[in-house]
């Protein structure tokens, strides 16, 4: 902090008093010698503040407290040196410790076992300190309000009833409880009296989302992996919180028991079933869902047997295994939109997906957890389109309202509105260095876009019908579109001119991507057809045959040896690029419409009448 800064901050809550030039000075070199670090001037002002409360003026309380530091080794430290960092914190916290006694600092010590960046509800501190030291509700409150009156938490909120702690101060008492720090972990879970975790009540406001790694850190790793096992506290913990929340536990377990194959198998189908588990409402419901959903793995039988023992009547259980059981590879559903989905993209690190929909919504999908980021607000009309900038800080979306909207990958605000079209705008696409982007649209159009001023660059004009689809070629040089006039074009990306005229779909073509190396282009269409195409030449090299309806989308995947393609006949097929010979169908539930392959070549991302579908693909 500047100099200003920090002698405002050692003297917060102190203002009203008139300061001489001698306090003045003597401020101003306390704030030196703490380095003008904001957490160290922040517990000095609550030492300050301790004295002065008592009677002493400003100048003696100085005085005292430099006197303090001294006394435990605090003269001057480099900010930018770890070591000096650390003794620095050990002599400004030993300053204001020394103001407990010996229950209060032993509790206060135990404030350690908590997670750092967390709000710790009061209630909670209580069971901790009420096993350890006997402390009862008021005695909890009186104790946080005192050590946060010495500035010892980062935050005291007394109308929530929550404390933080600094993550420094957090790391200092850790090292002091030393090797004592797994029994705590264990006292503090012990002090629940849970004989069996599903039994936490659904409005306890803490372990449940905390209880693995306490586990954990209680070195109670067993009892973590039978605590995911048991399919009660699956249940209970999906009302409780919800179930991205319970997977999140079954991937700690796994971390610590990757050799435990009933496991990773409930791991691995808990994935599946999110989507109906966030439509369950009571215990019952959920248990169902589980049970009915994984009794026909012989290894979770006996699971699902103790589950169903315990369920209340009424209750559902199969005589057979459901008809709808997903395909294995399927990772996740993921559900949220209210309309089909209408198209899809993945980051370029894969650490997050996009889907945009009739609803007049995108969203973005965390990958890993596949829990919703962001909802992205906005357009007036089904959105139609959308893709991700090459550093995937943006995305755009093309919509039926006319427009296409940019928006930031990460708060979700709308960076720009491109306005121009003339009719729905049907797809979009960005350049590969992120300077423009390519719209197509029912106005028989495409569009360039300058990326950073929203400007229209370029109008292709050339398209009969409907502009339906369009791709970048992965040197930015040309584009491809797909249109209802049964053409696909290849256009100049810095003139517009067109460079190519392919012919030979026999109704309209829905989609087109790009090889990787822009040697080939894909394309797919209402004659049920997918069909490769020379880039340079237009000429037909293959053409796919396996759907057995529309074919609305297609991908190529990052190594050019995949194509992608989804139909309404319900189904994703995955063609060698170079034979054109089909290697697999995936079956879901309803018609799908767009597809994207994940960056690691791995991973499929399909969408359509049911939502989006993450699966992986093993070739």
């Amino acid at each position: 902090m500047r100099q200003r800064e920090a002698v405002q901050l050692l003297t917060a809550g102190l203002e009203e008093l008139a300061f001489s030039a001698s306090d003045r000075l003597g401020l101003e070199k306390l704030a030196a010698r703490l380095g003008e670090w904001p957490l160290l001037l922040k517990l000095a002002n609550g030492r300050l503040r301790r004295q002065m409360g008592r009677g002493q003026p400003l100048s003696d309380a100085l005085a005292y407290l430099n006197k303090a530091l001294e006394k435990h080794g605090l003269v001057a430290f480099d900010a930018e040196n770890p070591l000096e960092q650390d003794q620095a914190v050990r002599a400004t916290l030993g300053a204001s410790l020394e103001l407990l006694n010996a229950n209060e600092s032993a509790r206060y010590q135990e404030l350690s076992v908590f997670p750092e960046d967390v709000d710790i509800p009061l209630d909670t501190v209580h069971t901790l300190w009420a096993a350890t030291g006997g402390l009862d509700a008021f005695d909890t409150d009186e104790l946080c309000q005192r050590l946060s009156d010495l500035s010892l938490l980062l935050r005291f909120d007394a109308l929530n009833r929550t404390i933080r702690l600094h993550d420094v101060i957090r790391g200092y008492l850790q090292h002091e409880v030393g090797l004592r720090l797994p029994a705590l972990h264990a006292l503090l879970l012990d002090a629940y009296g849970c004989n069996r975790w599903a039994e936490l009540p659904h409005d306890e406001p803490y372990l449940w989302n905390h209880l693995a790694d306490h586990l954990i850190r209680a070195r109670r790793s067993g009892e973590l992996i039978a605590t995911v096992k048991d399919l009660r506290y699956l249940a209970s913990k999906t009302l409780a919180r919800s179930a991205y929340a319970v997977e999140s536990d079954l991937v700690v377990a796994e971390k610590h028991a990757p050799e435990d194959m009933p496991l990773r198998l409930l791991k691995r189908h808990f994935a599946t079933m999110e989507h109906l588990l966030t439509r369950c409402t009571t215990l019952n419901e959920v248990t169902s869902v589980l049970s009915c959903r994984l009794q026909h793995l012989p290894e979770l039988s006996d699971l699902c047997q103790r589950s169903f023992a315990e369920r209340l009547p009424p209750s559902v259980g199969l005589w057979h295994a459901l008809p709808d059981l997903p395909h294995p590879a399927l990772i996740r559903t993921l559900q949220g939109h209210t309309s089909w989905v209408k198209s899809c993209a993945v980051s370029p690190d894969g650490a997050f997906l996009v889907s945009a929909s009739l609803d007049h919504m995108l969203k973005v999908w965390d990958a890993g957890s596949g829990e919703a980021r962001l909802t992205l607000q906005g357009h007036t009309d089904t959105v139609n389109g959308c893709a991700v900038s090459p550093d995937g800080t943006w995305i755009v979306s093309a919509s039926n309202d006319k427009t296409l909207k940019v928006w930031d990958a990460g708060s979700g605000a709308v960076r720009l509105t491109l306005q121009g079209h003339t009719s729905w705008v049907e797809s979009c696409a960005v350049s590969p260095d992120g300077a423009w982007i390519v719209s197509a649209s029912d106005d028989k159009t495409l569009k360039v876009w300058d990326a950073g001023s929203g400007a229209v660059r370029l109008t292709l004009q050339g398209h009969t019908d409907i502009v339906n689809g369009c791709a970048v070629s992965p040197d930015g040089a040309w584009i491809v579109s797909a249109s209802d006039d049964r053409l696909l074009a290849v256009w100049d990306a810095g003139s517009g001119a067109v460079r190519l005229t392919l012919q030979g779909h026999t109704a309209t073509v829905n989609g087109c991507a790009v090889s990787p190396d822009g040697a080939w282009i894909v394309s797919a269409s209402w004659d049920e057809t997918l069909k490769v195409w020379d880039a340079h030449t237009g000429a037909v090299r293959l053409t796919l045959q396996g759907h057995t309806a529309e074919v609305f989308g297609c991908a190529v995947s990052p190594d050019g040896a995949w194509i992608v393609s989804v139909s309404s006949d319900h189904t994703l097929k995955v063609w060698d690029a170079s034979t054109g010979i089909c290697l697999i169908t995936f079956p879901v539930e309803g018609a799908l419409v767009a597809c994207a392959f994940h960056p690691d070549g791995k991973h499929l991302v399909a969408a359509g009448q049911k939502g989006v579908y993450f699966l992986e693909w093993i070739p």
